[in-house]
């Protein structure tokens, strides 16, 4: 059953069920055509999600978040280490990311500091993160040689 819209102090909200689970939220916006495509695309992830598992739609900034409310990840110098790593990834799905791809995200982040700066501050952080996820069984693990 598609996502209804209604309206509600002025900004349109979805509610209904996909694939089983009951979706309600605010599409945050007061242009209708806007958010019947938001509400579409919401849909459209819970179907993907429902029939190719969650490792389809799960992001980066996503598993950093679940990262963070697990409890990881809470000193101010690690929070300072996530900014820049979740501004360097978007909104790249954790699926698209490779071991290749995080060593050389240190190098982009810290070009001209050392390997045991980039591994402290850049690989073991997304490496946890990504980990994390995988234990949840939303996405698969992921090794990565550090940086000597």
């Amino acid at each position: 059953m598609p996502l209804k819209l209604f309206k509600r102090d002025g900004n349109w909200h979805y509610r209904g069920t996909v694939a089983g689970n009951r979706l309600r939220g605010s599409t945050k916006t007061a242009n209708k055509e806007i958010a019947a495509q938001i509400a579409a695309k919401i849909e459209a992830e819970h179907w993907q999600c429902h029939n190719y598992g969650p490792q389809t739609v799960l992001t980066f900034p996503q598993a950093v978040a679940t990262y963070l409310a697990a409890g990881k990840g809470q000193t101010k110098r690690e929070r300072l280490y996530l900014e820049r790593i979740v501004r360097y990834w978007g909104d790249r799905k954790v699926k698209d990311i490779t071991a290749g791809a995080i060593r050389q995200s240190a190098i982009d982040i810290h070009p001209n500091d050392s390997g045991a700066t980039r591994n402290r501050q850049v690989i073991t952080p997304t490496k946890a993160i990504i980990n994390h996820c995988a234990e949840q069984e939303k996405c698969s693990p992921i090794r990565v040689r550090l940086q000597g």
